[in-house]
């Protein structure tokens, strides 16, 4: 599966983080594959080279905050993680199965 977005990192990385979630997958190990980025992802050459540090290091990395603030929204705002799947990203049960079947191995 290919998804992205331009750095790459904030709607891709909650994209990813839903996926795993709805695959099963804990929350604290979502967690620290999205903070991965931050030791794997290397900057484009050139991109915001003018800009200050500490502003390349929020566009450029990820922040715990960020996708806890996000998750969080989901919980309080939409009823958690099922509803906000059926409700609002139209992903029924019978389409969490299918991802399923397609992404775990049966044991």
């Amino acid at each position: 599966m290919v998804f992205h977005c331009t750095a790459g990192k904030d709607r891709t990385g909650f994209a990813a983080a839903l996926i795993l979630l709805t695959l099963g997958v804990p929350r604290d190990v979502v967690m620290h594959d999205y903070l991965l980025t931050n030791a794997l992802y290397q900057r484009p050459p050139g991109m915001g080279s003018h800009a200050p540090e500490e502003v390349l290091a929020v566009l450029w990395r990820v922040q715990e905050e960020f996708l806890d603030a996000a998750l969080h929204m989901v919980d309080n705002d939409f009823g958690g993680l099922q509803a906000y799947l059926v409700d609002v990203l139209g992903v029924d049960a019978a389409a969490q199965k299918e991802l399923a079947g397609r992404y775990l191995q049966a044991v």
